[in-house]
């Protein structure tokens, strides 16, 4: 298996990307990691820029397999996924349109906030954020206040590949998290390996298989 290591087993330390800015490195110590045992348990998936069935099959598997249980899932990229079918809504954006989309829907967010936290009160103050940057290329203002109106009270894990995401991208996807009404997590995958959880979680959807056919 060619599967992306768990930031839930790893130090905080030990993000490579987001470590590279000083705001980011704040973001370490106040959002949750999530593991690849979180996503059935969570109310919704948020997938940003990312291919999980090239680059993490597991990944695909798991989120086909808590789709299955209800759990919904909301994708932002810049190419089709074979994941697509099973999302609640997909935002094909720019590659270039990522920070101004995240922004949008960060600050979105942020002004449905009674106390926002105060990282995200100096971010916005800082990127000078504010109605101007409507709107995203092709994309309706109606749907993205769906997506946050369907997402804002959830509990959420956000799914990036960590790899070939810019840090100014993930940090304002991390902003997105952090203003989630309802404690979110955050997962950033990463080419490497980690062959026990993988084993571990092809068999137990084997035993899943097994028991269903002969209950």
């Amino acid at each position: 298996f060619h599967v992306p290591w768990d930031f839930a087993e790893k130090p905080g330390d030990e993000y490579p990307v987001i470590g590279r800015t000083p705001r980011m490195s704040g973001l370490v110590h106040i959002l949750k990691t999530a593991s690849l045992s979180d996503i059935d348990k969570s109310d919704a998936v948020i997938l940003f820029n990312i291919q999980p069935g090239r680059s993490f099959p597991v990944l695909e598997m798991k989120i086909r397999h808590a789709v299955k249980k209800g759990v919904r899932l909301y994708i932002i990229n810049n190419r089709p996924l074979r994941l697509d079918e099973h999302a609640d809504s997909v935002f094909r954006i720019r590659e270039d349109q990522y920070k101004k989309f995240l922004d949008l829907t960060g600050y979105i967010r942020y002004t449905n906030t009674r106390k926002p936290p105060t990282f995200a009160a100096e971010y916005y103050r800082d990127t000078k954020i504010d109605n101007k940057i409507l709107p995203v290329t092709r994309v309706k203002q109606e749907k993205i206040t769906d997506f946050i109106k369907k997402t804002l009270n959830r509990r959420c894990i956000f799914i990036a590949d960590e790899d070939i995401t810019s840090s100014y991208d993930l940090e304002a996807f991390a902003v997105n998290a952090l203003l989630q009404k309802k404690n979110a997590k955050l997962l950033l995958m990463k080419r490497g390996t980690n062959p026990e959880g993988a084993m571990g979680f092809a068999v137990n959807q084997y035993t899943e298989t097994i028991n269903r056919c002969t209950a």
